[in-house]
Protein backbone atom coordinates (compact mmCIF):
# COMPACT_ATOMS: atom_id res chain seq x y z
CA UNK A 1 0.00 0.00 0.00
CA UNK A 2 1.45 3.25 -0.82
CA UNK A 3 2.26 5.81 1.84
CA UNK A 4 1.15 9.39 1.42
CA UNK A 5 3.96 12.01 2.55
CA UNK A 6 2.02 14.79 1.75
CA UNK A 7 -0.17 14.39 4.85
CA UNK A 8 -1.65 17.99 6.22
CA UNK A 9 -1.16 18.51 9.85
CA UNK A 10 -4.20 20.59 10.10
CA UNK A 11 -6.55 17.85 9.13
CA UNK A 12 -5.28 15.31 11.10
CA UNK A 13 -5.33 18.07 14.50
CA UNK A 14 -9.08 18.74 13.34
CA UNK A 15 -9.72 14.71 14.02
CA UNK A 16 -8.80 14.70 17.80
CA UNK A 17 -11.54 14.95 19.99
CA UNK A 18 -11.14 15.85 23.45
CA UNK A 19 -11.23 13.73 25.80
CA UNK A 20 -13.20 14.22 29.54
CA UNK A 21 -10.69 13.47 32.30
CA UNK A 22 -11.95 12.91 36.33
CA UNK A 23 -9.50 14.74 39.07
CA UNK A 24 -8.98 13.53 42.62
CA UNK A 25 -8.16 9.74 43.62
CA UNK A 26 -9.27 6.80 42.05
CA UNK A 27 -12.50 4.79 42.66
CA UNK A 28 -11.87 1.34 44.13
CA UNK A 29 -14.76 0.17 41.36
CA UNK A 30 -11.55 1.16 38.94
CA UNK A 31 -9.31 -0.87 40.83
CA UNK A 32 -11.57 -4.04 41.36
CA UNK A 33 -12.47 -3.86 37.77
CA UNK A 34 -8.45 -4.60 36.64
CA UNK A 35 -7.79 -7.35 39.22
CA UNK A 36 -10.85 -8.88 37.65
CA UNK A 37 -9.50 -8.55 34.68
CA UNK A 38 -6.27 -10.00 35.87
CA UNK A 39 -7.95 -13.18 37.49
CA UNK A 40 -8.30 -13.04 41.13
CA UNK A 41 -5.89 -16.30 41.63
CA UNK A 42 -3.13 -14.38 39.47
CA UNK A 43 -4.05 -11.25 41.77
CA UNK A 44 -4.54 -13.00 45.19
CA UNK A 45 -1.13 -14.29 44.45
CA UNK A 46 0.43 -11.24 43.76
CA UNK A 47 -1.15 -9.57 46.79
CA UNK A 48 0.17 -12.12 49.05
CA UNK A 49 3.36 -11.76 47.35
CA UNK A 50 3.65 -8.14 48.01
CA UNK A 51 2.17 -8.75 51.67
CA UNK A 52 5.64 -11.29 51.76
CA UNK A 53 8.05 -9.26 50.42
CA UNK A 54 7.30 -6.39 52.73
CA UNK A 55 7.31 -8.32 55.83
CA UNK A 56 10.66 -10.06 54.78
CA UNK A 57 12.15 -6.59 53.94
CA UNK A 58 11.12 -4.83 57.54
CA UNK A 59 11.55 -7.60 59.41
CA UNK A 60 15.68 -7.91 57.57
CA UNK A 61 15.74 -3.80 58.74
CA UNK A 62 14.82 -4.84 61.90
CA UNK A 63 16.83 -7.64 62.65
CA UNK A 64 19.84 -5.54 61.23
CA UNK A 65 19.26 -2.74 63.68
CA UNK A 66 18.63 -4.86 66.14
CA UNK A 67 22.25 -6.82 65.70
CA UNK A 68 24.24 -3.36 65.00
CA UNK A 69 22.33 -2.33 68.39
CA UNK A 70 23.78 -5.33 70.21
CA UNK A 71 27.20 -4.71 68.51
CA UNK A 72 27.38 -1.09 69.31
CA UNK A 73 27.20 -1.93 73.20
CA UNK A 74 28.97 -5.03 73.24
CA UNK A 75 32.03 -3.02 71.50
CA UNK A 76 31.49 -0.20 74.37
CA UNK A 77 31.41 -2.80 77.16
CA UNK A 78 27.79 -1.90 77.91
CA UNK A 79 26.46 -5.00 77.01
Amino acid sequence: MPVNYNTNLFTVKSQVEDEAAEVGRVSWRVYLHYLSKLGWPVALLVATAHVVSQFLLNGSSLWLAKWADAHHHHANGTG
